[in-house]
């Protein structure tokens, strides 16, 4: 049962380091890891001009091209890890349609942690449900479960009344179709849906 699991890359760094995705750094913005996949090649152009045209690309929804300047913009060499909260999320979905699963993660984790430090736990919270529904796709139950974690604590944080709760619900009924218990996992859909039409 992969949601009630514990996982390493939920525990504070000091006490990962049997982690080896949390023993390495960011993928997105930084150079201890590889290049992902197709990696752009060093770029002459600064951070804040990559920057600009990361942003110019997503939103012509040229993702590859949006990818790969963002990527640019968080690796350079003078001002690295420049991207605010939004161009996390969108580095993230970036990622995403273009089949890099590390990198995608990768943002959602700086997103997330972003999220927390700007006092927006709904958005932190979406993170985490992403970074769960992917994990759980690619077979990476205990990461998913210390995501699960993380998630729980931002619904327990803003009670059942939220959209972080509402959030929680999904991988919940996942887990209960998992288990082979569908009028729970119906419920639980359900009671959600009913709960985001409220907060709609």
């Amino acid at each position: 049962d992969w949601s009630s699991d514990v996982c390493s890359s939920d525990l504070p760094r000091s006490d990962a380091g049997a982690s080896t995705d949390r023993a390495r750094s960011c993928s997105f913005c930084t150079r201890e890891r590889g290049p992902p996949m197709d990696s752009p090649k060093e770029s002459i152009a600064s951070a804040s001009d990559e920057l600009a045209l990361a942003r110019s690309r997503y939103a012509e929804r040229a993702w590859e091209q949006a990818f790969r300047h963002y990527f640019a913009a968080a690796r350079d060499p003078e001002t690295p890890c420049v991207l605010e909260l939004d161009d996390l999320e969108h580095a993230a979905m970036a990622a995403a349609l273009t089949g890099r699963d590390a990198e995608f993660l990768d943002a959602l984790e700086r997103a997330h942690a972003a999220a927390l430090a700007g006092k927006e736990p709904q958005r932190a919270a979406r993170a985490a449900l992403w970074s769960i529904m992917r994990l759980v796709a690619l077979g990476e139950k205990a990461r998913a479960s210390g995501w699960l974690a993380r998630l729980r604590r931002l619904a327990e944080t803003a009670g059942p009344g939220s959209l972080e709760h509402c959030y929680l619900q999904v991988p919940l009924a996942f887990a209960a179709l998992a288990e082979d218990e569908f009028e729970r996992a119906e419920g639980i859909a359900r009671a959600a849906l009913a709960l985001a039409d409220v907060l709609a």
